[in-house]
């Protein structure tokens, strides 16, 4: 990446409860509600998002289906890394690779809290509380344990 990145964290919208898999699991309409009023205040809030990456698991597709939608933004990309469990280190060194300026990755609890967590606070120690739908933006001097700064966290509440 940059010198300077901006990394968006965002967690899926509410997903239905049960589905053959945890994978498999869906946004609910109000997961589809939220996600959309979110990405919406996200339009205006960081209209110069380069790219999407986004969780394997259905209800993150969905929830990037919509932000991209929404942000007019054709460019996304599947990271496998990006699931409940993900290795932060494997999607850090992926971001690297990207070389852009502004990315909002969609993911999982607790993989977007463990990775703020790493980012800006430099520990694993328990998940960032992120809501259904809930946002935060980094602003990274580099991708690495204490590199960065969260610079605002957004939820579907704070909307309204």
């Amino acid at each position: 990446m940059t010198d300077s990145t901006r990394l968006l964290l965002m967690r899926h919208g509410e997903a239905e409860p049960f589905a053959a898999s945890d994978q498999d699991r869906a946004l609910s309409p109000r997961g589809v509600q939220e996600t959309r009023q979110l990405a919406a205040w996200l339009a205006q809030a960081v209209p110069d998002i380069e790219l999407v990456c986004h969780s394997p698991y259905l209800r993150a597709r969905q929830t990037a289906d919509q932000v991209c939608h929404i942000l007019d933004q054709p460019n996304r990309l599947t990271l496998d890394a990006l699931i409940p469990s993900g290795d932060s280190t494997v999607v850090l060194a992926e971001l690297e690779k990207l070389d852009l300026n502004t990315v909002l990755c969609v993911s999982h609890q607790p993989f977007v809290g463990n990775l703020r967590n790493y980012l800006v606070d430099g520990c694993f120690g328990g998940p960032y509380p992120f809501v259904t739908a809930g946002i935060a933006l980094l602003d990274c001097d580099f991708l690495a344990v204490g590199g960065a700064s969260m610079t605002w966290f957004r939820c579907p509440a704070d909307l309204d």
